[in-house]
């Protein structure tokens, strides 16, 4: 087996219309995305980089006051739930998770970019990396993954709304999104602990 192998892929996870809704909702909550942050090699917690990761995010949270927000974290939840499911019908293997980790939406406008990097560290074991492609209203911004020495790319996903695409997090799966050079690209991501 090849390491693209295990990247799995499923399309329309989510109906034009819903999809639709939860685009139209994420417009009205453009003032609640922030500039995302990487964790620092040297120990120095988070910090903003955008030379690394060029990209605002809004995390969704359960206690929040709005109605509408809890909806759409525990709907995204349940396509995230299902997509675990059918990755490991897939696969014909058992995912042992203790949960969700987080989910939370990202915002690539123009030049907005994530260079090459693996979703699983110590400080956060993560075990399944789920992206879910909400549009494909724009132009680069390719999900890419490649080998270790990232010399050698083994998968490109182009942009396809309702697309989503699950691997494991480990530092088998170094991965990017290329910069955005039109419009805006919306995703999901999420990963299983």
């Amino acid at each position: 087996m090849v390491l693209e192998d295990l990247i799995y892929t499923e399309e329309n996870v989510m109906p034009p219309e819903t999809l639709s809704s939860f685009i139209k909702w994420l417009n009205k909550e453009d003032d609640k995305f922030q500039k995302a942050a990487i964790i620092s090699n040297s120990g120095g917690g988070q910090i903003v980089d955008e030379k690394a990761r060029k990209v605002k995010n809004l995390s969704l949270n359960l206690q929040s006051k709005s109605q509408t927000e809890v909806h759409w974290l525990n709907f995204l939840g349940s396509i995230i739930i299902n997509l675990k499911k059918n990755y490991e019908r897939k696969f014909n293997t058992t995912c042992v998770v203790h949960g969700v980790q987080e989910i939370t939406i990202l915002k690539y406008e123009n030049d907005g970019h994530y260079g090459f990097h693996s979703d699983h560290c110590r400080s956060i074991p993560r075990t399944l990396s789920i992206i879910i492609l909400l549009n494909n209203e724009y132009e680069g911004g390719d999900l890419v993954f490649s080998n270790l020495s990232k010399t050698n790319e083994i998968l490109r996903v182009k942009p396809s709304a309702a697309k989503a695409i699950v691997w494991p997090s480990n530092f088998m799966y170094p991965h990017k999104v290329e910069p955005v050079t039109k419009g805006i690209r919306y995703s999901v991501v999420s990963w299983l602990l």
